[in-house]
């Protein structure tokens, strides 16, 4: 049953649930691991502007083009390739181990959960929502169901470092996951199933290959 709902104010409570999600990991990792560096947090900052700055170009090139769904899916999957590539470069670079790599994956998904909150309050500061607008009642941001899925995308980021450390090859399987999500682009309710069973499966496998 639809009711009047603003999707935009929707999605700046599930991207403030994130961070408060990655938080609560941070304390998990701080007892289990070792604490916070600063590294990690300029690794994931460096991660996510040059993901932005490599998405962009791709975003304005198939916009200006008036690119069609192939050369769309082409272009997103390249930015997958290039953001994969980018996160195995840095951590190589860093030399980084288990412990410096989870720190990396769970800041990375803090910072693009703040990014894409800032960005999000700022269209509907500037654009907001016309009054009224209907769409299906998404629940409530604290359902069981909506907290699952916000754990599974940290955990994506998370195992996803862990496994390039592991192996450099792995990044073969955290691209192909990625490409998954790029291809059910428009289904966005598979999608987000996708990208969150996915990052539960990625971060089971990480932990399997560090821990045994």
């Amino acid at each position: 049953m639809a009711r009047k709902v603003d999707p935009g104010a929707q999605r700046m409570r599930e991207w403030l649930l994130r961070l408060l999600l990655c938080l609560l990991v941070g304390v998990g990792l701080s007892v289990y691991v070792s604490g916070p560096t600063w590294s990690g947090v300029g690794m994931a900052a460096a991660l996510m502007a040059g993901s932005f700055l490599s998405v962009l170009p791709l975003g304005f090139l198939v916009a200006k083009m008036k690119a069609g769904a192939r050369l769309t899916t082409v272009a997103l999957t390249a930015g997958e390739a290039v953001f994969e590539l980018a996160r195995l470069g840095l951590l190589a670079w860093a030399g980084a181990g288990a412990a410096e790599a989870a720190w990396v994956g769970l800041w990375s998904a803090a910072v693009l959960a703040a990014l894409l909150l800032a960005m999000m309050s700022l269209r509907q500061f500037l654009k907001p929502d016309e009054p009224g607008r209907t769409a299906d009642s998404p629940g409530h941001v604290l359902a069981p169901r909506q907290l699952v899925i916000e754990v599974g995308m940290i955990a994506r980021d998370i195992g996803a470092c862990l496994l390039v450390v592991w192996s450099p090859w792995l990044v073969l399987a955290t691209f192909a996951t990625g490409t998954g999500t790029v291809l059910l682009r428009e289904q966005p309710i598979r999608r987000r199933w996708v990208q969150t069973i996915s990052g539960y499966v990625l971060l089971a496998v990480a932990l399997v290959l560090w821990l045994r």
